[in-house]
Formats: C-alpha cells, sequence, structure tokens
C-alpha cells in the first residue's frame, strides 16, 4: 500500500473504501471526508491503489481515464499535456529520446 493513502492503510482494502467512495458518490463533501486518490471503480474498492495492482496501471484510452477519474477527455489531455511540459523542463534529453524512437514506429 502507498504511505500517501489518508487512511494510513497497510495493506489493500478488501472492501470498499469510505473515502474512495466519498469523493465518487459525494464529490462536494469536505476534503478530509474524501480521497484524493481515489478511481470510480467499485471493484477496485474505489482504491487507486488497488485499480493500479490489478491493472498494472495500463488504462485502455483516456475515455477510460476520463471515466476512472470521473472527469473528461478535454480535462484529461490538458493534465497530460501539462505533465508533458514539466517532464521536457526536468529531463529534456530523454524526452527528446523517447520521441524520437516514438517516430521510427
Amino acid at each position: 500500500m502507498d504511505k500517501r493513502c489518508p487512511r494510513q492503510l497497510t495493506t489493500f482494502p478488501d472492501k470498499e473504501c469510505s473515502l474512495g467512495k466519498n469523493s465518487v458518490t459525494h464529490p462536494n463533501l469536505p476534503e478530509h471526508k474524501k480521497c484524493e486518490w481515489f478511481i470510480n471503480d467499485h471493484k477496485s474498492h474505489y482504491c487507486f491503489w488497488v485499480w493500479m495492482d490489478n491493472n498494472r496501471g495500463n488504462p485502455q484510452s483516456l475515455g477510460e481515464i476520463a471515466e476512472l477519474t470521473s472527469s473528461n477527455i478535454s480535462t484529461v489531455n490538458m493534465i497530460l499535456n501539462n505533465a508533458l511540459i514539466k517532464l521536457k523542463k526536468k529531463f529534456p534529453n530523454l524526452i527528446n529520446l523517447f520521441l524520437k524512437e516514438k517516430d521510427n514506429e
């Protein structure tokens, strides 16, 4: 389990996480009653870390990411673009190498 879990769990939850479920079903609750690491997936008990373990962190599409995070594709694209900009600034050679390899495929 990850140390960023707001419930301070040491193992994956074996039933629905109350903070994760609150984040999906009651988004206007105060922050201390929600989890910033929630995922909109009852099979994963609304826990991002369980979902990552079950799916190896491999979503199939931007649409799936949007659905799991209770957002939309435009928001996911904006977040990914901002992350890419930050990565390019921090690791310019690595990103350029990756983009060159991608072009050669």
